[in-house]
């Protein structure tokens, strides 16, 4: 039996981790998107499609798409200032709901 590489199992421990909290940070920030355009739906009577604006917010930063939104919602805005903050309290929300699907994204022990 060849003696164990104790380098190459800590690279493949380091792998499998930032893959995983890659793709918790991934859900969240796409995530938060609906619920932000949900939100703005709800609280200002607009008819945004939420699943649409994540699937269009998985190519660019949140900036830009917070951007793009503010710009499609026109003269009808809140304004780009509560557009983050409403962002804000969307990702908040987000990670809640991703931990209660996903589990905590803190990486594990090897011990």
């Amino acid at each position: 039996m060849p003696p164990l590489d104790v380098a190459k199992v800590l690279t493949r421990k380091q792998e499998h981790e930032c893959a995983r909290l890659d793709d918790f940070e991934f859900r969240v920030r796409i995530r938060a998107i609906r619920l932000l355009a949900d939100h703005l739906n709800a609280r200002h009577g607009f008819d945004l499609d939420g699943v649409e604006w994540a699937r269009s917010a998985v190519t660019e930063p949140a900036e830009a798409t917070l951007e793009r939104l503010h710009v499609a919602l026109g003269a009808a805005s809140p304004g780009i200032g509560e557009i983050w903050r409403q962002h804000r309290r969307a990702t908040a929300r987000a990670y809640e709901q991703v931990i209660v699907e996903r589990g905590d994204p803190s990486p594990f022990r090897m011990a």
